[in-house]
């Protein structure tokens, strides 16, 4: 009865996609994506504004995404 139990952990166990490494990175980085995403998006909507905040945001944008890729990539090398 015990073998059955245990054989049946080991095949939920592997039906279940592996854990991947540091998600509270992918949640920090996918959060700032949006939130800049929309600052820039507001204000390049303002005349005047998509130098001053515009452009920084843009910036942290791209590179939220590059680290997004960045770190998919290293995950699916795993």
């Amino acid at each position: 009865m015990n073998d059955l139990m245990s054989s049946e952990a080991d095949l939920n166990d592997a039906s279940q996609p592996p854990a991947s490494g540091r998600p509270a990175v992918r949640i920090l980085l996918w959060t700032l994506l949006v939130v800049f995403s929309a600052i820039n998006l507001t204000a390049n909507t303002i005349e005047g504004w998509s130098l001053v905040a515009g452009l920084p945001s843009a910036i942290v944008v791209i590179g939220c995404a590059a680290a997004l890729i960045s770190h998919h990539l290293k995950q699916r090398r795993r």
